[in-house]
């Protein structure tokens, strides 16, 4: 048996999101903004003003769309657990025996390990995904039972998941 509790910081927060999250989004972004500038210097070439002003503004918005939706979803979590907490702060206490089951404050979530689709090994902590979009933070030097080096071979064998490099 595992138990992990821990206080929910930021930079777990943040890299949660920027890691796991928006990574794909980031993906996509780059993809495009280099498809976009290949455009842009080929309508610059042949100047085409009215060309290089669309390609630019896609570069533009793009870039603006990967610099702040991290930013809005980090202000949109912090705001949801506000919401589901009245405002106060709770421990966050995730128990590994037969299930996983995680309690903070009020709110609990048990989940069975074939749930997980997949396991990211972050700097600062250890995701959990059970969803596209939605995972259990384990914070990785939090645990009073077990250690996560003994944690992450339990979840190899419990999940058949291998465990992502950070």
């Amino acid at each position: 048996m595992f138990e992990n509790r821990y206080l929910t910081e930021d930079k777990i927060l943040k890299e949660y999101i920027i890691k796991v999250i928006s990574k794909k989004m980031f993906i996509l972004c780059s993809v495009f903004i280099v498809l976009l500038s290949i455009l842009l210097l080929g309508a610059w070439r042949e100047r085409d003003v009215f060309g290089m002003g669309w390609y630019s503004s896609g570069v533009l918005i793009l870039l603006v769309t990967m610099i702040g939706s991290p930013y809005f979803m980090y202000m949109e979590m912090k705001k949801m657990g506000e919401t589901i907490h009245n405002h106060q702060t709770f421990e966050t206490v995730v128990i590994f025996d037969d299930k996983i089951h995680l309690k903070e404050g009020d709110f609990s979530l048990t989940i069975d390990y074939t749930q997980i689709k997949k396991i990211h090994q972050l700097k600062y902590s250890c995701v959990l995904m059970f969803s596209k979009n939605q995972g259990i933070i384990i914070k990785q030097n939090s645990f009073v039972k077990g250690s996560f080096d003994e944690f992450l071979l339990f979840m190899n064998k419990k999940t058949g998941q291998s465990i992502g490099a950070k």
